[in-house]
């Protein structure tokens, strides 16, 4: 026998699918700000040999990783919108 998925589910699902991740910006911000503690590290260790090129590191991941947290806040705002649009869609069917 075949369940029959109602609305409320079957919208459930697809906003499920639409709500973006945060693990995987999460991950990426790891990624993004292991150049900065790394440059803590050199400077509480005084060990000041890799300085400049840590620096640069640094000045390329921080932007990246404020980036990562724009981009995620962007999706997050995207998805209100098209979840809130599914929803008055899947409303005005079921009033058909």
């Amino acid at each position: 026998m075949k369940k029959k998925i109602s609305d409320e589910y079957s919208l459930e699902e697809i906003e499920k699918i639409l709500k973006p991740k945060l693990s995987l910006y999460v991950c990426w911000g790891l990624i993004y700000i292991a150049p900065y503690l790394h440059l803590f590290r050199i400077i509480i260790d005084k060990s000041y040999d890799e300085l400049l090129k840590v620096v640069i590191f640094t000045g390329i991941s921080l932007p990246l990783f404020t980036l990562n947290c724009v981009w995620y806040i962007n999706k997050l705002k995207q998805y209100k919108i098209l979840s809130k649009k599914l929803y008055d869609e899947m409303s005005n069917l079921s009033k058909l």
